[in-house]
């Protein structure tokens, strides 16, 4: 479901839809929930559930031809069309009526181009108004590479070869490179049931790679890699409005059959071109495929990233030349699976597909775990590549320690140095129900890939409990409390230096300031609106918007972005409570 809050002439008015996928009219049809979700996927009853999902679509049941997804992930802007994104399906498109409502189109796979998921966090070149993405997959190769032209057109794979199959989330484009995160939050389904674990399981004692690509490269034959130490990462960084500010869902964006494969729910569009760029991620070859899609609407043809297995990319990251994917050690290994996988299949990485024995095996129901596994024995891979290639050949992949990333900040190039500022994790733990998210140590991190002398390097720039950011020299993130809980919104100054010796967050050093929502509040994903339009004024000469919640009641706060003072510009209480959510798009 997309919540919106539309602000016109001293007046706020709020929609929320649910946008129309294909899952959500097949589950209105039997009334009540028939796929599986991500948090099955633990454990003997993970295995069930795919089982059962499969059984389901064998029968005909369940149609998983248009894809599985719940496109809730994140939004993004290109070509004309709001996007809404889930990693593990292709984008739909949401058409913004004029009196506010939303309106969903339909599944955009860019003129059948697009057979491959799509990250959630795709990155635009205002400049340019391409649009970079990838996806990854669970079978090689397991991230593909992809360039959208400012008039949507889809590119040609570019496959990235990374050694398994890993969850990217996020990656990071430059201006001449893309940066690509192979770290070690591996697909693991065998661990997933052995241990009752998450089915990405991460691997501490691998390092965390990192591919540097130019970013409009044909292959993968470029690309430099570099090492850091374990980590993961998460984020680096079409809907109809109606008249009266409602939200109506148009349907499924497929981009005239272009687009084939799943969609990220983060991909980014260039201010300058109007290009959107994209991914998606799938469980069979290729692991990830990237997308540009033009201004215009038109996605290129896919570039196949190729990676040695199937992972989750959640996020990816554009420069002005550059996409940078990730190839980080969150599995999903497929050949534990009882049965066969077809190579070729409509869905293109949705096991729901697989011609496989609805057998149990004893071995892997031993142990519990969830269905993706994190191997921190592997390193964690970033590929950057340039972001209008055809396919991988001149992707480079660098290494760093292992870690996974759900989100970027942003990525720049100084000199011969693509630049990624992103939210590194060295412990993730998917498994909600059983861990804390305490027990992350979630940071953000500069990592630099040398593209003439291919080694990698990283610093810290925070302590634990930050993501969500928003890029530029301020990066504006959220505070992270348990339970998956936001407690605040939190401002950095990529110019300083952050302090030494500190513990917990609080403003000095590269903190410049701190918003606590206070007691019993939490809030979601904030979104900066600057004051004046242009770019005249100073950076952070704005506002930010993001919900506030308890568990009653919800609301929309706007505060000063410059001073971040602690007394709110505006609040907007809403007419009922809001849930918790993902991301947010102005």
């Amino acid at each position: 479901m997309i919540h919106g809050l539309r602000i016109k002439d001293g007046k706020a008015t709020y929609v929320s839809r649910f946008v129309k996928t294909s899952r959500l009219k097949q589950e209105d049809f039997y009334g009540g929930s028939k796929f599986m979700k991500i948090g099955d996927l633990k454990g003997m009853f993970g295995l069930i559930m795919v089982n059962m999902q499969m059984l389901r679509a064998k029968l005909k049941v369940l149609d998983v031809s248009y894809g599985v997804g719940t496109a809730n992930t994140a939004l993004i802007y290109h070509h004309g069309k709001l996007l809404a994104l889930s990693e593990a399906d292709k984008p739909y498109a949401i058409k913004v009526l004029e009196d506010g409502d939303l309106q969903t189109i339909g599944m955009l796979d860019y003129d059948k181009r697009l057979s491959h998921s799509f990250t959630a966090h795709p990155k635009v070149d205002p400049f340019t108004g391409e649009m970079f993405t990838f996806g990854y997959s669970h079978t090689p190769p397991y991230i593909t590479y992809r360039v959208i032209s400012k008039e949507g057109v889809m590119q040609d794979p570019v496959p990235i070869t990374v050694p398994d199959p890993i969850m990217m989330h996020d990656f990071a484009i430059t201006e001449n490179y893309a940066v690509f995160m192979d770290l070690p939050l591996y697909f693991r389904p065998k661990e997933m049931v052995k241990d009752s674990k998450f089915i990405f399981s991460f691997d501490p004692t691998k390092k965390a790679r990192f591919g540097i690509l130019p970013r409009y490269t044909k292959n993968e034959l470029l690309i430099r890699w570099f090492e850091l130490p374990n980590c993961f990462i998460f984020h680096n960084d079409a809907i109809k409005v109606l008249e009266d500010g409602d939200l109506q869902t148009i349907g499924m964006l497929d981009y005239d059959k272009r687009l084939a494969h799943t969609f990220t729910a983060h991909p980014k569009v260039d201010p300058f071109t109007g290009e959107m760029f994209a991914f998606g991620y799938s469980q069979t070859p290729p692991y990830v495929t990237y997308r540009v899609i033009s201004k215009e609407g038109v996605m290129e043809d896919p570039v196949p990233i190729t990676i040695a297995d199937p992972i989750m990319m959640h996020d990816f990251a554009i420069t002005e030349n550059y996409a940078i994917f990730m190839d980080l050690p969150l599995y999903f290994r497929p050949e534990n699976l009882p049965g066969e996988m077809p190579k070729n299949s409509s869905n293109n990485g949705a096991f729901e597909n697989f011609d496989v024995k609805l057998l149990l095996s004893l071995e892997m129901v031993k142990e519990k775990k969830l269905m993706f596994t994190f191997d921190p024995t592997k390193k964690a891979r970033f590929g950057v590549l340039p972001r209008y290639a055809k396919n991988e050949l001149l992707i480079r992949w660098f290494e760093l320690p292992n870690c996974f990333i759900f989100h970027n900040a942003n990525a720049w190039e100084e000199g011969d140095e693509v630049v990624l500022i992103t939210c590194r994790i060295q412990n993730p733990d998917l498994d909600m129900f059983r861990s804390s998210v305490k027990e992350f140590t979630d940071e953000l991190y500069e990592m630099r890939f040398n593209l003439k002398n291919g080694l990698a390097s990283q610093k810290r720039l925070s302590v634990s409990g930050v993501d969500f950011p928003r890029k530029q020299r301020y990066v504006y993130g959220t505070i992270l409390g348990s339970a998956a809980k936001l407690t605040g919104i939190i401002k950095f100054d990529l110019h300083a230096e952050p302090e030494t010796g500190k513990e917990k967050l609080e403003v000095g050093g590269n903190i410049t300031g701190i918003f606590d929502l206070g007691p019993g509040k939490f809030g979601s994903e904030a979104v900066f609106v600057p004051r004046q339009p242009g770019t005249a004024s100073d950076e952070d000469d704005g506002y930010l918007i993001f919900f506030v919640h308890d568990e009653h009641w919800s609301a929309v706060n706007v505060i000063d972005a410059k001073t971040m003072s602690a007394d709110p510009v505006a609040v907007v209480e809403l007419p009922k409570r809001v849930p918790y959510g993902f991301h947010a798009f102005l």
